[in-house]
């Protein structure tokens, strides 16, 4: 048996070679306590532990720096199914936040066992969250048992750093966990009507009703909770109980806020039933139907959290295929939840669609996308289509295509393109427009290439921000009239290339006619000239012999006068050439330094899209300029760090120190060595910012301050991180106009003061934040005042 921290130990062991392969795996597999095993058998003296152990607090993954999402996530848990009461919750918070310390801090639903808020059956049914639970690497074979299992974590494999995966043979039947076997439950009476019983679940009403089965409001005394309850009647049916056990599998590994909760799986006399999560409210058809459509604002609020439940399914491989209003509920508090995975597929499983008796394809054809109309292999952008389609029906009250023939509509949803939004609802930005025709676009290769690109552009929108996506070319937009309009096309090109060699053989022919025409009158115009400059030349020659000797005699006299005149006019021109080269150099300079500003911005550009072969078209440009490269190997940095490639960024960082110094690169580096834990490397470069640019730039200044925070709490070092929080508070405070990343700054400064209990310096920094944002208030930046003014409150209230 081991734990989570001693997992993280034991990878540092087996890293350092501390720990043979054999006797890693001989520890994963005893049912002894890890650590007392290792100091039993001598595999690690205490020395070597704690070695490990102080490497292992030192790195990202450690379990500690998750204390914070952990108990995030069950706090919505216990909140959302009302396990506790809010004055049992608050005080279990606030007991939490106090005991938390760097080693080892415990989580939320053990400080409520531990009041007896909570009872062990709830934390294991309600949350999820499993004792001695066994896990399996599937890559190496390798098989633990770990103390304590928390269903929202991914566990890696100590040896080959693959996913760890629950040992389904060993695994028992739990509600609210990936498991699909049944529990059997004895009844003595199976009637559904309303005010009955289904084993021991007290049905409340009919929700719902289909061929094979119904779903029901019930009642369960064990958690004391309402829940939907769903259950099959006709159990001859075998597609149908597969589609009904592939829906409870999908749904089970999917654990979301905006996804309807998987609670139970189990059977009463022979008819299987699972539980889940049960949402007040109605479905997003019926809410459009009594609006007759809904506002931008209210479109992108659901559809936000509707493509991220959709972008973390598809992270878990999941494909829903079958989006569409009557599958997305709307809860009183307006917040939407996706369900019904009944036709969903796991990604790389059978690609090719399933057709029902009746010779359907699977799936609404209303919200449909082509290659499901086609039956052809569907994938993530099924779902992003029909992402699109959901949206252009709660912005225009109608599905993209409509009717009653089914057959009709496929066609139209494979072959045509749906009526502009704009033109049915001139409400709608110009941005959002092209988001859903993106989505709705018929080619795969032509929609957003995955639900988080489409989640960024939502939120763009809802920020103020550019977007991703653009509007079809001229080109494109002109190739896919021609593939609507075939016959039409047609007539036009033919008719005109016809006008075409028409044109082109009466301009030829009379070309010719002029070519000759004019050739003629030049010969005369010619001939005409010579003879009169003959005569003219023959005058002039007379004239000029009898000038040439008195111009002789004034030559003569000129010429002393003449060489004066030259030597000052050689002197000028030497003055004139030496400043018209100035000018030269000034305007290459110039040339110069446009050419780098233009290739520069053509470089942030593609990184920015992401095309990288024009992004390195540009870097060997200017590269081979030798001009400025400390900040184009800056500025391909930034790209990787932005996407986590702190490797990369590193290298880069390097070539563009050596080619020079400067505040934004300097800041950047610290960053990185940060990130990957080059500690003694970022003091360097902290130190380096500091004697350089210290005095120069207060705001990189005080983020320079906080990054060193950071490093003394990664060396444990709690005093001299209060220092460094302190400095940083103290260059920030002195910064004039409102930039995000200092506000950024400042929120993380006053936070980390706050968790010190140094609530003095804290509120200094939280009362910056709300003068800045009164001084100059910006809507972006209201979540930042809005942070700042309850840690003021939280501060007042440990005052009073």
């Amino acid at each position: 048996m081991i734990t989570l921290h001693e997992m993280h130990v034991l990878r540092e062991a087996w890293e350092r070679r501390y720990l043979e392969e054999g006797q890693v795996r001989e520890i994963c597999g005893t049912e002894v306590p890890a650590r007392s095993y290792i100091f039993q058998r001598g595999f690690l003296t205490p020395q070597q532990w704690q070695e490990c152990l102080q490497s292992a607090r030192e790195k990202e993954s450690w379990p500690e720096f998750q204390r914070e999402s952990d108990n995030q996530y069950l706090y919505q848990r216990i909140s959302r199914f009302k396990l506790v009461s809010p004055t049992q919750l608050q005080e279990a918070v606030r007991l939490c936040q106090s005991l938390a310390n760097p080693e080892f801090s415990p989580r939320l639903h053990e400080v409520l066992l531990g009041k007896g808020y909570l009872r062990p059956e709830q934390v294991e049914e309600g949350l999820g969250i499993l004792k001695n639970h066994p896990l399996v690497c599937v890559s190496c074979g390798l098989r633990c048992t770990l103390s304590q299992f928390y269903p929202w974590r991914r566990y890696t494999c100590i040896l080959c750093q693959n996913i760890l995966e629950e040992h389904r043979e060993q695994i028992s039947t739990r509600g609210g966990i990936s498991s699909v076997s049944y529990t059997t439950v004895a009844s003595s009476s199976v009637d559904l009507g309303g005010g009955q019983e289904f084993g021991r679940f007290q049905l409340r009403g009919k929700l719902g009703e289909g061929g094979m089965g119904a779903v029901y409001r019930a009642y369960d005394p064990v958690f004391q909770r309402e829940v939907a309850l769903k259950i099959i009647l006709d159990t001859s049916n075998r597609e149908g109980i597969k589609r009904f056990q592939k829906e409870v599998e999908i749904a089970s590994r999917l654990r979301h806020p905006n996804i309807v909760s998987f609670y139970e799986l189990g059977e009463v006399e022979g008819k299987p039933f699972f539980t889940m999560e049960l949402v007040e409210g109605e479905d997003l058809r019926s809410l459009v139907e009594r609006k007759r459509r809904l506002s931008q604002k209210q479109v992108l609020f659901i559809m936000e959290r509707v493509v991220r439940a959709v972008f973390y399914a598809h992270e878990q491989g999941v494909i829903h295929r079958d989006i569409k209003p009557e599958n997305i509920m709307i809860d009183g508090e307006g917040e939407p939840h996706l369900m019904d995975f009944g036709i969903a597929k796991v990604a790389g499983g059978e690609g090719k669609q399933r057709l029902t008796k009746t010779g359907a394809v699977v799936g609404s054809p209303e919200f449909m996308s082509p290659e499901q109309a086609r039956g052809e292999v569907v994938g993530y952008a099924t779902d992003i289509y029909a992402l699109g389609a959901v949206m252009y029906f709660m912005l225009s009250g109608r599905p993209p295509f409509g009717g009653k023939d089914i057959y009709r509509i496929l066609k139209n949803v494979a072959e045509k393109s749906p009526v502009p939004l704009r033109s049915l609802n001139s409400l709608v930005g110009e941005e959002v427009a092209v988001i859903v025709h993106k989505c709705l676009a018929k080619r795969k290769e032509d929609r957003y290439s995955s639900a988080g690109m489409l989640l960024y552009d939502i939120q763009a929108v809802q920020e103020g921000r550019d977007i991703l996506a653009r509007p079809p070319s001229l080109w494109r937009s002109i190739r896919y009239w021609v593939g609507q309009n075939r016959l039409l096309s047609g007539i036009l090109f033919s008719f005109v290339l016809i006008l075409m060699i028409f044109l082109i053989l009466w301009v030829g022919v009379n070309r010719e006619k002029l070519l000759i025409q004019e050739s003629l009158a030049e010969l005369r115009r010619k001939e005409r000239g010579l003879v009169e400059r003959n005569r003219s030349l023959a005058r002039e020659y007379e004239a000029k012999l009898a000038s040439f000797r008195r111009k002789l005699e004034r030559l003569e006299a000129e010429y002393r006068s003449k060489q004066r005149e030259l030597a000052e006019q050689t002197r000028r021109l030497r003055q004139q050439a030496e400043k018209i080269l100035q000018q030269e150099r000034k305007i290459r300079r110039q040339e110069r330094e446009q050419d780098f500003n233009s290739n520069i911005m053509a470089l942030n550009h593609a990184l920015s899209l992401g095309d990288l072969r024009k992004a390195w078209g540009f870097l060997r440009k200017l590269e081979e300029a030798k001009y400025r490269l400390n900040v184009v190997y800056g500025n391909v940095a930034l790209y990787y760090m932005r996407n986590n490639r702190l490797n990369e960024a590193y290298r880069y960082l390097r070539k563009s120190i050596a080619q020079g110094l400067y505040p934004e690169q300097i800041y950047a580096m610290v960053r990185c060595c940060l990130g990957l834990s080059k500690l003694k490397e970022a003091e360097g470069y902290i130190r380096t910012f500091l004697e350089k640019f210290g005095a120069q730039n207060p705001p990189r200044l005080g983020a320079i301050y906080y990054l060193w925070s950071v490093l003394e709490r990664r060396r444990g070092r709690v005093s001299e991180e209060r220092v460094k929080l302190k400095r940083s508070l103290s260059s920030l405070k002195g910064v004039r106009g409102v930039r995000t990343d200092n506000l950024i700054i400042l929120l993380e400064v006053g936070r980390r003061l706050y968790e010190l209990r140094e609530y003095l310096t804290a509120q200094q920094a939280f009362e910056v934040v709300v003068g800045w944002y009164k001084s100059s208030p910006v809507p972006a930046h209201r979540g930042f005042y809005e942070q700042a003014v309850r840690y003021l409150k939280k501060i007042s209230a440990l005052a009073h």
